[in-house]
């Protein structure tokens, strides 16, 4: 993988260029549920995030859906998050 090992959350939120991948799963009566969130601090762009996500977990199944989002600031209770987009195809 192409990306910095090492960083931490509070330089890739100083940087600009933390990104995180939400997992949501569709129930049969049509709800979303999150399943997972993935965001290491190490990627620097969002097709990294992909990537290591692909790597770790292998693709979506069907079912699943994804948002890829920059995250601007934050704390421990709770993100801003910037720039959502879906990214469901580019993980199955």
């Amino acid at each position: 993988m192409m990306f910095k090992e090492g960083r931490s959350i509070a330089q890739a939120i100083a940087a600009g260029n933390y990104h995180q991948i939400t997992v949501y799963r569709t129930s049969e009566s049509g709800t979303h549920r999150i399943v997972r969130h993935y965001d290491p601090p190490a990627c620097e762009s969002l097709d990294e995030v992909i990537e290591s996500y692909r790597g770790l977990f292998g693709t979506l199944g069907e079912g699943f859906t994804a948002e890829g989002s920059r995250i601007a600031g934050g704390s421990t209770g709770g993100r801003f998050i910037e720039d959502i987009c879906d990214v469901t195809a580019r993980l199955r």
